[in-house]
């Protein structure tokens, strides 16, 4: 497991290490820059299967205080900008982290769920 306050660098030593044959990125830790951080890295090392959760909700055993998963909905939002498809309908996932911060009754941490994605924009 790697958390993302590992940083990107620790990540490719890891993922350099011959003898690891799994990698679960998150949670968010309340960094989320980091946890995007290392998204990139193992994309660029070939990693394709990523551990996120619907607005971020969670936390970690291991790090205690940590607010939760990188949210799926900014994850999804992140790769395809980038020109990966993923066959997630970013706007239902949106909705579903929309519906998970209702049935909890809290502010989730995604910024997507916030903002709408990238390519949402609002009339002048």
């Amino acid at each position: 497991m790697t958390l993302s306050f590992e940083g990107a660098d620790g990540l490719r030593a890891l993922l350099q290490d011959k003898r690891r044959n799994a990698v679960l990125l998150g949670p968010g830790n309340g960094v989320g820059a980091a946890t995007r951080a290392n998204v990139l890295a193992a994309l660029q090392m070939g990693v394709d299967d990523f551990d996120a959760s619907v607005g971020g909700l969670g936390g970690c055993p291991y790090a205690p205080g940590a607010s939760g998963n990188i949210a799926t909905e900014e994850l999804v939002h992140m790769v395809e900008d980038m020109g990966v498809a993923t066959g997630v309908n970013l706007a239902a996932m949106i909705e579903a982290a929309a519906q998970a911060e209702r049935i909890v009754g809290r502010e989730l941490p995604s910024q997507v769920l916030r903002a709408g994605p990238r390519t949402q924009t609002i009339p002048a």
